[in-house]
């Protein structure tokens, strides 16, 4: 059965810290575990990955670093109801509210949801 994937990236903030950077991914993967209808979350991120994966973030390769995005996050659902519903998870909102948006540049969101 095909998975319903959202893919969602976006630009950071001029000067925003690894910490910050590495909170804000360790809180969009945890919500594999609070959100019951997420099935998977892969993420990557740009150079900020000192392996090309580590804690489940792959890193960028690098190869256009202008024009690339720096946080990309795959999220997969089992169908379209399952995206419906994360989409107003409160969790989900949650992170967008409190780790996304102070971290990234506004506008910066390019996002898709397509069957795989």
């Amino acid at each position: 059965m095909p998975t319903v994937t959202h893919m969602v990236s976006f630009k950071l903030r001029e000067g925003v810290s690894e910490e910050a950077i590495n909170q804000l991914t360790a809180k969009c993967l945890s919500m594999k575990d609070s959100i019951p209808v997420v099935k998977d979350i892969q993420a990557s991120s740009l150079g900020r990955v000192p392996t090309e994966k580590q804690d489940g973030v792959h890193r960028d390769l690098g190869l256009d670093p202008e024009r690339n995005q720096h946080i990309l996050l795959l999220v997969s659902f089992d169908d379209v109801e399952g995206y419906v519903n994360y989409a107003s998870n409160l969790e989900h909102l949650s992170v967008v509210e409190n780790f996304i948006r102070p971290a990234t540049v506004p506008g910066s969101r390019s996002a898709m949801q397509f069957k795989w």
